[in-house]
């Protein structure tokens, strides 16, 4: 400041005994933010840091501010700090993926189809919303490849391919199907002359092993039926057992007749006797 003696000897306008420091309005509040330092002292600077899953408009995470020669910020009006979000996902090829948001943290889960893989060999997998609001790992624009085998089972001494296989060829895509014969005279442990080896979605051949061995030599058994011996004696044990049952009937029987009949005569003699008693005594006379 500029102070002027006057004609009676004083200075005006009057100096303050000392000077004093110059200070700047409270710290500003900012939403879903912190500051370091709640100071207002002259070339103080205040930074802000938004909250986890927060950043600014422009997508800065970090803003300042200066307490000026004039008591003023430098910086004045801060926004608030907004949730942070990764972009809309993209839908990969051969396979899904959805996500649970897409706000920090969120989780995005991808699967491929059934025979189909991501370049790393992954057939799942996980991307998280960072806070660059990136998706991290990045996955391949590709997206999923179809799934392929190498070389198939090579065949034994005592089978071949049903087609010749293409010498040039080095890997086979998932469903393809190799026949395999054995050779006359040879079978499969099943029993069976032809099998078939498949790529499966795991990248490998099934079964893995195609071996063929000798087959076996089937004899014929053979059962031969001898005519039951009789024992000695049995011609007559046999016919005396028959007459012996056939005397036991005859007697049965022979009694039960007997009985038969002594039952009929009681009942004839009652219905006799019944009779007579039923019938009015008949008179008789004598004629002169």
């Amino acid at each position: 400041m500029t102070v002027t003696c006057q004609a009676d000897g004083t200075w005006s306008p009057t100096v303050p005994a000392s000077c004093d420091q110059f200070t700047c309005p409270a710290v500003q509040n900012v939403t879903f933010a912190s500051y370091n330092t709640s100071s207002t002292a002259y070339d103080t600077v205040v930074g802000y840091t938004c909250d986890s899953g927060y950043m600014f408009s422009d997508g800065t995470v970090t803003r300042s501010t200066r307490c000026n020669e004039l008591g003023a910020w430098t910086v004045t009006g801060i926004p608030a700090c907004v949730a942070l979000t990764c972009p809309q996902l993209t839908p990969i090829a051969n396979g899904v993926i959805n996500s649970t948001g897409l706000t920090y943290q969120s989780v995005a889960t991808y699967v491929c189809d059934k025979g189909f893989m991501m370049p790393d060999g992954s057939k799942t997998g996980n991307q998280t919303c960072e806070m660059s609001a990136t998706w991290t790992p990045t996955l391949s624009p590709m997206g999923c490849q179809v799934i392929n085998c190498t070389m198939p089972p090579p065949v034994g001494v005592f089978a071949n391919y049903s087609e010749p296989l293409d010498e040039n060829q080095t890997s086979w895509i998932y469903g393809t199907k190799i026949t395999y014969n054995c050779t006359n005279g040879y079978v499969f442990s099943t029993g069976d002359t032809q099998r078939f080896s498949r790529c499966t979605a795991q990248g490998d051949w099934l079964p893995p092993d195609i071996v063929c061995a000798s087959e076996p030599i089937k004899v014929e058994k053979r059962t031969t039926r001898y005519p039951p011996k009789e024992a000695p004696g049995a011609a007559i044990t046999g016919s005396v057992g028959v007459i012996v049952l056939v005397s036991v009937v005859v007697s049965i029987v022979a009694s039960d007749i007997r009985t038969l009949k002594r039952h009929l005569s009681w009942a004839k003699a009652n219905i006799q006797s019944r009779s007579r008693k039923a019938r009015p005594e008949e008179k008789t006379g004598v004629l002169n």
